[in-house]
């Protein structure tokens, strides 16, 4: 059999390369080209099942920046009603949605002393 010996450039240097080989570091994971990337915005880094994967944020909630571990749910008076978000939409005037992590406009319900004109 023939050995084949494969070089894989680690940002930083050798000096940087972790002890087990694979980390890449805080935010970051070894693609298939054995490189190491971040998740994009509006995606975050999945790491169930030992499968290192960048994964969509899910409606009513966003990723703002390159690397993210977790996307954070809309805050009250805000919605995200798409996968992908790198922001929340904010309710219309005079309404709120009152929880966090809504997902649709429809859940912004008129605050107190506000009525909607149907």
């Amino acid at each position: 059999m023939e050995r084949t010996d494969v070089a894989i450039r680690w940002p930083g240097g050798a000096d940087s390369v972790p002890r087990d080989g694979f980390s890449c570091g805080d935010g970051l994971f070894l693609n298939a080209a054995f490189e190491c990337e971040q998740c994009e915005p509006g995606t975050f880094l999945d790491m169930e099942r030992n499968m290192a994967e960048c994964r969509a944020c899910s409606e009513g909630t966003f990723c703002n920046s390159p690397g993210c571990k977790l996307c954070v749910p809309c805050d009250e008076d805000q919605y995200q009603d798409t996968q992908n978000a790198t922001t929340c939409a904010s309710c219309p005037s005079g309404t709120t949605t009152h929880t966090r992590g809504a997902v649709s406009v429809k859940q912004c319900d008129c605050m107190s002393g506000f009525y909607r004109i149907c």
